[in-house]
Formats: C-alpha cells, sequence, structure tokens
C-alpha cells in the first residue's frame, strides 16, 4: 500500500498524464531509482518538462528543444507542463504548474467520461417499466448519479476547472465503483459492506428508521383521513404518494451516503496515486479548489432530482420549501452534503498522506477501465477504518463527529486558522454552522476567513462551506463584514458555476433582502468577467431563452437599490 513508485495504471501513448512503464515520464516517475528521480525533479525550472524530454517517444509525445531548457518563463506553460489548450480555469494562476494539463489527454478523458454518462443514463431507464414507473429503488440514486456526470462535463467544457483531466478521471473512477457493485449484486457476487446497506435500504429490506416509521405513519394516517371522508381516493393516492416520496428519498440519501463516505475518498486518492503522484511537487491539496468548485453541481443535481421525484410518483415535491428540505436532511437523513463533502476530501488527504489509499484496482486502458474494486483481496475499508483522525472514519450509521463550536473558537482564539489546512478550515466553518449561530461563532467565522486570505485559499474555503449557508448564519454588523468580504475577495474569483448556483438558491422561492443584495453583489462583480454569461444561463434554466429572459428572472427578483445597480450595468 502506498508504494511511491508503484507499476503505472495506464499504457502509453493514450494517456500521457500517468506513470508511463519502464522508466521517468513526462508527467511523473515509473521505476527508476530514488537518485534517478531526484536527479530529474531537481534542475532548476526544468519540472515535467525535462522529463518529456528525457522519455523522448518512449511516451508518445513530442520532444521539446535543448534551447527550451534555457527559457526563463516559469508560467506552467512555459514549464512546458499545460500543453495545447484544454479548458483549465486559470491558465496564469493554477494551483501547482507543476502538474501536467495536456489537451489530448483531456480528450481522451473527456470522452470517456462522457460514454460514462451515457451508460448511467441506460442503467437508470432499464429499472423503469414501460409506462415511465420505478421498478427497482435503486433508481434513484443511479438517475441522481447521471446528473451530477451530466454537470461535470459540462462545467469541463465550461472551464470551471484548474485540472479538467483530473476531473475526468476521477469522475470514471466514481462510476466504476458503483457500477461494481450493482453487477455483483444482481449478479451473486461480493457487494462491499456500505453498498450492501445502501442497497438493502433500497428494497426496503432494513431495519425501520425515523424516515420509514414515519412514511408508515403518515400513510396510515391519510388512509384513516380518507375513510373517513368516506374512502376518498384522493386520500389514498396522496397516501400512496407520500410513502412513495419518503422511501426513495431514504433510499437515494443511503446511495449518496454510500457514494460520499467510501467511494470518494478512495477514487480521488486511487487517481492522484496512479496518476498525479510523481509530477513536480504534487500533493492532494492541489486538486482540491476543483473539488470544492463542485458544490454547485451537486446543488443543481437535487434540483433536478426534485423534479423527477415528482414526476415519477406525481406528487409535487418541488412544493417544499428548500429550508424544510435542508433541515429534513441534516437531521432526518444525517446527510448534510456540505460537511460531508469536507469530510470527503479531509479522507481522501488523508489516505493519500498515510499510505493508507489501498492498491488501485483499476487500469485505464484508454476507452475504459479495467479491473474490478469487488473482487479485490483488499476489503472496501480497510484504510479509512484505519485513518489516523478516529472521527474521519466513516460509518453508514453516522456522519463523520461535526467539530464542536466551542472547541472551534478556542482554537482559533489560541492558534489562528492560517495554519490549518483548508479542509480543516471548511470543517471548522461547518462545525460553527451546526445549530444556532450566535455573535461569537459570526465572528469565529471572520477570522477563519481572514486566516484563510494569509493563507492564500480563501475562495475554495468558502466554496467548501457554501457563500449562501454563510451570509444566511450571520446578521448585523458581522453579516456586513462578511458582505464586505466576499464583495472584495469572493465574488469576482469563483468559478461561474458556482456563482450561478449561488444566484439560482438566491431566486428560486421567495428572495430574502439579504439574498436581493447577494446576487446584484455577484451581478457587479461579474460585470467585467461574464455577467452577461450569467444572465444568460440563467435565462436558459428558468424560462428557456437567453439574456433576456434571465435579466428579467432577476428583475423580478429584486427591487429598490439592488435592481438599480443591476439595471444600471446590463441593459437590453
Amino acid at each position: 500500500m502506498g508504494d511511491q513508485a508503484r507499476a503505472p495504471r495506464v499504457a502509453p501513448p493514450q494517456d500521457t498524464q500517468g506513470l508511463a512503464r519502464g522508466g521517468p515520464t513526462a508527467n511523473g516517475i515509473a521505476n527508476g531509482t530514488a537518485e534517478q528521480h531526484r536527479s530529474l525533479r531537481g534542475q532548476g525550472r526544468r519540472g515535467n518538462a525535462a522529463m518529456t524530454q528525457d522519455a523522448g517517444l518512449a511516451c508518445g509525445v513530442d520532444t521539446i528543444d535543448p534551447m527550451e531548457l534555457l527559457r526563463e518563463d516559469d508560467s506552467w506553460r512555459g514549464r512546458g507542463n499545460l500543453i495545447s489548450d484544454p479548458p483549465v480555469r486559470d491558465e496564469a494562476n493554477p494551483p501547482n504548474k507543476g502538474i501536467v494539463e495536456d489537451q489530448r489527454v483531456y480528450e481522451q478523458r473527456y470522452d470517456a467520461a462522457a460514454a460514462t454518462m451515457q451508460a448511467q443514463e441506460a442503467r437508470a431507464d432499464a429499472m423503469l417499466d414501460g409506462d415511465g414507473n420505478v421498478t427497482d429503488n435503486r433508481y434513484w440514486f443511479t438517475r441522481v448519479y447521471q446528473f451530477v456526470t451530466r454537470g461535470e462535463l459540462e462545467e469541463a467544457r465550461g472551464a470551471t476547472f484548474h485540472y479538467p483531466s483530473y476531473v475526468m478521471q476521477s469522475v470514471r473512477y466514481f462510476d466504476q465503483i458503483y457500477a461494481d457493485n450493482l453487477a455483483a449484486a444482481d449478479n451473486g457476487g461480493t457487494v462491499e459492506d456500505h453498498w450492501a446497506r445502501a442497497f438493502e435500504v433500497a428494497a426496503d429490506e432494513h431495519d425501520t428508521t425515523l424516515v420509514s416509521g414515519l412514511a408508515t405513519v403518515a400513510e396510515a394516517g391519510m388512509l384513516s383521513v380518507s375513510t373517513l371522508l368516506g374512502g376518498s381516493a384522493g386520500g389514498a393516492w396522496l397516501a400512496s404518494a407520500t410513502e412513495e416520496v419518503a422511501r426513495s428519498t431514504e433510499s437515494l440519501v443511503a446511495s449518496m451516503q454510500a457514494h460520499i463516505r467510501y467511494d470518494l475518498p478512495r477514487a480521488e486518492a486511487w487517481v492522484f496515486r496512479s496518476h498525479y503522484a510523481g509530477m513536480e511537487d504534487a500533493r492532494m491539496a492541489n486538486f482540491q479548489p476543483d473539488f470544492m468548485s463542485m458544490s454547485g453541481i451537486f446543488d443543481r443535481a437535487a434540483a433536478d432530482m426534485n423534479d423527477e421525484i415528482a414526476e415519477r410518483t406525481n406528487l409535487p415535491v418541488d412544493w417544499m420549501p428548500r429550508m424544510l428540505q435542508d433541515w429534513a436532511m441534516d437531521h432526518l437523513l444525517e446527510a448534510n452534503m456540505g460537511s460531508e463533502r469536507a469530510d470527503t476530501w479531509q479522507r481522501a488527504e488523508a489516505l493519500a498522506e498515510s499510505g493508507l489509499e489501498g492498491n488501485d484496482p483499476y487500469l485505464d486502458t484508454g476507452a475504459a477501465l479495467s479491473g474490478n474494486t469487488t473482487t479485490t483481496s483488499q476489503p472496501a475499508g480497510a484504510g479509512l477504518q484505519h485513518l489516523p483522525e478516529a472521527t474521519l472514519r466513516p460509518s453508514m450509521d453516522d456522519p463523520a463527529t461535526v467539530l464542536d463550536d466551542n472547541a472551534v473558537r478556542a482554537d482559533v482564539a489560541a492558534h489562528g486558522a492560517a495554519a490549518r489546512t483548508t479542509g480543516e478550515r471548511i470543517r471548522m466553518i461547518r462545525g460553527l454552522l451546526a445549530g444556532a449561530t450566535f455573535d461569537d461563532d459570526e465572528t469565529t467565522l471572520l477570522e477563519i476567513l481572514r486566516g484563510a486570505v494569509v493563507a492564500g485559499d480563501a475562495v475554495t474555503v468558502i466554496d467548501g462551506a457554501n457563500a449562501w449557508d454563510l451570509a444566511h448564519a450571520t446578521d448585523g454588523d458581522e453579516y456586513e463584514q462578511l458582505r464586505s468580504f466576499f464583495q472584495q475577495r469572493y465574488y469576482g474569483s469563483t468559478s461561474r458555476s458556482m456563482a450561478v448556483t449561488l444566484i439560482r438558491r438566491c431566486v428560486d422561492g421567495e428572495t430574502a433582502e439579504w439574498e436581493e443584495e447577494m446576487v446584484a453583489d455577484l451581478l457587479v462583480a461579474r460585470h467585467a468577467v461574464d455577467g452577461r454569461e450569467i444572465l444568460t444561463e440563467l435565462g436558459r434554466v428558468y424560462e428557456g431563452g437567453g439574456f433576456a429572459e434571465g435579466r428579467s428572472k432577476v428583475q423580478w427578483q429584486l427591487d429598490g437599490s439592488d435592481q438599480d445597480r443591476v439595471d444600471a450595468l446590463y441593459e437590453e
């Protein structure tokens, strides 16, 4: 486990970002000696560009002219590590210029991830009958997973990610683990424990839980009312639909917990170890900004899934207020997605740093991944259950222990927040947001954000902690300070995807005054960057149109000075 010079998982030339067999490559190290590796990686600005030259045609890539080595250009492209024109988020300031991003590799992985989404769609469709009725409760996760993959593909094309090739490879790994377990369950194989539990919930073969118990009580209550009203068919239908919604939601969340708590950390660590660990100064933390910028994808997939549940159950689930949904997820289903994602990344980093990720079961042959996680000799959760921080060891019964707000305040007061890791800062903020938030919590939250500025990861921390949640939890002077912080440090720097997600979160349903301010502040900050594109996207989502429709949607939700600020910048 954790062998730094392990055998490669890809075969050149299809994937030049893997560890090529037989020696050092442009992107990593393979079977050479440690002295050779140090020599290759310690020659000034040569970095991975020099490794490309040393590998030569054995890697299937063009060699670099020796004069290239004399250049003083220390940019990502100047080092030879940004190759051609992959859709990267920020060519000037990636988290690590030593990471290779090659358009050819990106395109190959993108195409493979697109094929993955098509397979997910077919898998979900197979769980419906000819009339569109759900025949297998595993459908709900399978379908929402398709929505998530669709969002990841869209965001990759939209230059949301610093390292889109990494994200596309992770997408493939995520799906393969789930596909392996589905196939094992359907064919009498050995299913990993966390998925066995999730599939039991989907089949309604689990012990009664609070949610399933409430569903049964609700159904019985509605049927009783129906009987009192003379056997109303409408009452019986509502009772049946209510139970179906509750059970489908519980099934969906159980699968999400299995996926997020167990599969994502392993997959992220495997992709890093097999394809990136040998690159110049590579660390798992280099990829955290991309992971946190995917929060908006999950928000949009959840919204799409609400519509899906409504369509399949004939119950207007989308009428349920967002705040009630959040409360139900937190308190009934123990699945706060903001906290879960922060915990996931902490687990992934801990696995990679401690060498506990285990052997990568997959080999990338170009079009598909070969291998099967359910047939490996190492139990799926072995490394996860030995993480150094016991609170991060996953369980299907409970989420990771939320950091105590008193402990967070004391820690920040004693040591500050700048010395903490990005993931720790996000988890600290999520701990402060748990339950009621008072002035001392809000003050500490602001201290953590100031520490993030010093550490240079403020955007990633806010993406991970969720700007909407932070603004919702603060008021008074602390809110005004937070708002100013967002205007100066966040709104202009977060991804377009996140900006769209935040605006959608604000304008869905009744829009509070602070939400109007958030929408206007975002559009003012993005005016010279991509404001018109954001409004065009909103118009497409809400009205099936474009810029004019998006502008109209925003105008309808704003008033007073907030509307005036937007109108002054975005004329027809």
